[in-house]
């Protein structure tokens, strides 16, 4: 048996990917994207776990929301797993678009596109097949899941997903708290069109619609909490919480409050505010940014970081595109000072020409022992001095 459960935030980029393992072995993957290689970034350890099992199985997978961020790694891991004879027990989902509403929506849309711009109406036509392809994936998983005794859930409100023991005594569990159902009913509509739109546009899907309608997941293993929420917008983490806390009886009296909390949407200010951090955080609690070095989109906002001090000062910030001293010490800066740093960073990339995607530092590690508290691993900071940020001393 291994030694102690693992969760790893992995180097994405600007994306987004989860793995936990389990100190029975058993493997979770919540969403998906791919790395500097352009593969996805939970591969390498499948593989190398798989050359010391000779076992392909995971326990669980998790498409969070239908951004192209944090799926297009998936069909890829799907079809590994099934090549080595694995197979996936429990399937969850987010509620996004498919079926009548959304063909409808298409073919209106894709008729309207390729009468006012024939180039755009073939790019989304490629989108298209991508997404087509882990949708027939998933629906294909969701089969095979049940034929093997398995489940699978279209995440849509609070339920209790799983529960083992796999701690020495101490269940591992898993609980999703959002979207609920208000949330869902009211981006319904704009959902549809938000994802109609991109796909045929042959953009990347990042809309508040489908942000709002991430699954967000609760991870206990043992006494320690973690708060896995994809790219759920303030609204919709706000909800949850009011919605988890007025029906729970134990969430009412303690709240939900986490030791290890991923910042929502890559640490994007629209999913931040210092009264939802004051609610999602204990004392000394870690946040994660997956993020890359991304110009157009500078995650991590540096509104988040003042939100997290104002809620936590003493809190403890990592991220995926920085060497961790250097999120230690952006995190404690002054806003002004923080912000014109970030500026000058961003004004410099654009200058430069980078690539969108090209500040890739490493993952994230998180040791859970039987008993204690989570202790972060060298992994979170593989590289002393990270490009992004390396002006900093």
């Amino acid at each position: 048996m291994i030694s102690s459960t693992s969760v790893i935030f992995l180097n994405a980029g600007q994306g987004d990917s989860t793995l936990v393992r389990f100190r029975s072995g058993k493997i979770f993957i919540i969403d998906s994207n791919r790395d500097a290689n352009h593969s996805p970034a939970a591969l390498k350890y499948l593989k190398r776990w798989f050359a010391e099992t000779n076992c392909a199985d995971i326990e669980f997978l998790c498409l969070t929301h239908p951004d192209a961020d944090h799926y297009r790694g998936m069909p890829e891991i799907i079809q590994w797993v099934w090549d080595n004879g694995g197979k996936i027990k429990y399937l969850l989902r987010s509620p996004f678009p498919s079926g009548p509403d959304l063909v409808d929506v298409l073919d209106g849309r894709g008729k309207q596109l390729r009468r006012t711009d024939p180039k755009a109406a073939i790019n989304g036509n490629k989108n298209e097949r991508e997404f087509d392809k882990l949708r027939v994936l998933l629906d294909r998983v969701a089969i095979r899941t049940r034929d093997a005794g398995g489940d699978w859930h279209r995440g849509y409100g609070f339920s209790k997903l799983y529960s083992s023991d796999e701690t020495a005594g101490a269940p591992a569990q898993l609980k999703s708290i959002a979207p609920t159902s208000r949330i869902c009913e009211q981006y319904t509509k704009s959902l549809v069109e938000d994802f109609a739109n991109a796909l045929l546009a042959g953009y990347d899907l990042d809309a508040d619609s489908t942000n709002a309608i991430s699954c967000v997941l609760w991870f206990s293993i043992g006494v320690n909490h973690i708060l896995l929420p994809g790219d759920a917008t303030n609204e919709a983490l706000e909800d949850a919480l009011d919605f988890y806390e007025a029906t729970d009886g134990s969430a009412a009296k303690h709240g939900a409050q986490f030791h290890i909390a991923k910042a929502p949407h890559h640490g994007a200010a629209s999913s931040s505010s210092p009264e939802l951090w004051r609610r999602l955080l204990l004392k000394h609690a870690a946040v994660v940014v997956s993020a890359g070095g991304n110009a157009r989109f500078g995650h991590p906002h540096t509104e988040t970081l003042d939100h997290i001090r104002q809620a936590k000062r003493e809190a403890t910030l990592y991220c995926t595109s920085m060497c961790h001293e250097h999120a230690k010490d952006l995190y404690q800066m002054p806003l002004a000072t923080r912000s014109a740093l970030l500026d000058s960073r961003v004004q410099t990339r654009r200058r430069e020409g980078l690539a969108a995607d090209n500040a890739y530092n490493g993952d994230c590690c998180f040791d859970f022992p039987a008993a204690g508290r989570p202790k972060p691993l060298p992994e979170c900071s593989p590289i002393r001095h990270c490009k992004r940020h390396e002006g900093l001393e």
